[in-house]
């Protein structure tokens, strides 16, 4: 198997599993199967080390501004929905525009019924304190 086919098939084998896992890879997967196609034409180690070395720092600084952009952080000015009850834990919905919603655990000092309007009143590390509005 030549170079260039070999960094293909890493590039798009290392795409498949990160879809998978974290999620993180992907400029990487990208960065390496760009190289292999662009090993087809040019000969040069040190230029394809350059050219991949600088597709890697490219990749991952979109990747960052793109995360950046899209992440979605609960405030504690929110207002939320409780969705049901699971266990001790309320799961309340957060709508945010992006895909919609998002979901986190909560607790809360008063009982709540599904549908209430809840606004947070502390974090504490990955539960929601909520109180009813």
């Amino acid at each position: 198997m030549s170079l260039s086919t070999s960094l293909m098939v890493g590039g798009l084998l290392l795409a498949a599993i990160d879809i998978f896992t974290t999620g993180y890879l992907f400029p990487l997967a990208i960065a390496l199967f760009f190289t292999g196609l662009v090993s087809l034409w040019v000969s040069s180690k040190t230029f394809l080390y350059l050219f991949f070395g600088g597709q890697v720092v490219l990749y991952y600084a979109l990747f960052i501004v793109w995360n950046k952009r899209w992440s979605v952080k609960i405030e504690e000015e929110k207002i939320g929905f409780v969705k049901r009850k699971d266990g001790e834990f309320y799961v309340i919905d957060f709508p945010t525009g992006y895909k919609g919603e998002v979901r986190w655990k909560a607790l809360s000092q008063t009982p709540l019924d599904i549908g209430d309007k809840v606004k947070v009143v502390k974090i504490d590390g990955n539960i929601l304190i909520v109180e009813k509005v």
